[in-house]
């Protein structure tokens, strides 16, 4: 059973990787709580694959436990370091947004949004 972790440790450069991510058209949920060696981010590009992220600065390298579900896991899973790798990968390098300097907004940071259907129940998603 995995247990969320109060303080999940979060790599500087996660918060431009997601926000590079969302202004590319993918659909982003963090995960970097949940531990276990989970990767950090759950994406859905716009072409509809679905991937893990893992976020990872510059000199990071994977813990035994990442290593450990990376190995079990079947799906695909991706590990990026500089929002300038999304292009890679989403398969192309035309229309990403460079992303530079740092972000002044929390780790994950949520894009401004009217709805959305994946998160706002019926009864929800008229009060926002």
């Amino acid at each position: 059973m995995i247990v969320p972790r109060l303080r999940a440790k979060v790599d500087g450069n996660q918060a431009l990787i997601v926000q590079a991510l969302r202004d590319s058209g993918c659909s982003v949920v963090c995960l970097h709580q949940l531990g276990g060696g989970i990767p950090d981010l759950l994406v859905a590009t716009p072409s509809g694959e679905t991937l893990l992220v893992e976020v990872k600065s510059a000199q990071g390298s994977l813990t035994p436990d990442q290593e450990r579900f990376l190995s079990a896991w079947r799906g695909r899973v991706e590990i990026i370091r500089d929002p300038d790798e999304i292009a890679r990968l989403l398969g192309n390098s035309a229309g990403i947004p460079s992303h530079t300097g740092t972000s002044a907004g929390t780790q994950c940071p949520r894009r401004e949004r009217q709805s959305d259907p994946l998160w706002d129940s019926p009864s929800s998603a008229g009060s926002r």
